[in-house]
């Protein structure tokens, strides 16, 4: 792992398979100054904004990018991207390279130099992000990632789609964790009961849409704990809790530790207690 900043990314150890490695991946924190440059683009960047906004350039074009966009980058050229100056952007990213992504980029009809569609395919990211962090890659999952990637957005994009009101549900807790979900809102969101949600949800992923969200809130403050230097209070306050006494002990609660023994142990969580990755 290496930390620049804002943001942090996991080099992959793995030997390069020729049909498909990714190189590197990580995460991008909201930062007004983020600006990064690129002269020569080596490998396929494959990036999802996650909230906030923010910029690409190359010589053809500029383009912005919003919450809910993949936006992939083709190697060979220069490019310039930045986080939006009043709403910086927190996105996802991977690099990859090999026979296997040329071939899916062709068949998708992505030529470059800047390829954007909007598409709920944050948990491929966040699972590719995972299995570097702990190191379980293998191109299999890589192989998947991309296609799921690729393959969401063109449901999207021609509405092939077959989601459920289940799945419609949980990608809206998980494209909005950052704010205050409630029962009365999801209700009202998706014109629904609150009994007939919870129904619906529960018989799906066996949880309750709010005890999915609060489980999912600390899985990414976990996250939050251990590739950022942000205080508990301000990780608290990112994710909508009123109070950091009410979500240390929630923490606490499901981990087995406080969020300040949770970052200093980095992790390594004692006895039985469940990793962040666990539930999702």
């Amino acid at each position: 792992m290496a930390d620049a900043g804002r943001q942090v990314y996991y080099l992959n150890p793995v030997s390069p398979n020729p049909k498909i490695h990714v190189l590197s991946a990580g995460i991008v924190y909201p930062d007004s100054q983020y600006d990064v440059r690129k002269e020569n683009l080596q490998s396929v960047l494959f990036e999802y904004v996650v909230r906030g906004s923010g910029h690409v350039r190359c010589a053809e074009c500029q383009i912005s990018l919003r919450a809910g966009d993949v936006c992939v980058l083709i190697p060979g050229r220069g490019y310039r991207y930045w986080a939006d100056r009043n709403d910086p952007y927190e996105k996802l990213w991977f690099g990859a390279r090999g026979d296997l992504v040329d071939r899916l980029l062709e068949v998708y009809d992505i030529n470059g130099p800047v390829w954007t569609a909007h598409a709920d395919v944050r948990s491929e990211f966040e699972g590719l992000i995972e299995s570097l962090r702990l190191r379980r890659y293998d191109s299999t999952i890589a192989s998947r990632t991309v296609l799921n990637i690729l393959l969401g957005v063109y449901e999207t994009a021609t509405g092939s789609g077959d989601t459920t009101p289940a799945q419609q549900i949980r990608s809206y807790i998980d494209n909005h964790i950052h704010e205050k979900l409630t029962l009365k809102a999801l209700s009202a969101r998706f014109s629904l009961s609150g009994r007939h949600l919870i129904r619906l949800f529960k018989a799906r992923y066996g949880y309750t849409p709010i005890a999915y969200a609060a489980r999912k809130k600390l899985a990414v403050a976990a996250r939050y704990l251990i590739d950022t230097a942000y205080p508990v209070g301000v990780i608290a306050q990112r994710l909508g809790y009123c109070e950091q006494s009410y979500f240390s002990s929630e923490f606490r609660r499901v981990y087995g530790v406080y969020p300040t023994q949770y970052r200093r142990l980095g992790g390594a969580l004692p006895g039985s207690a469940p990793r962040d990755d666990e539930y999702f």
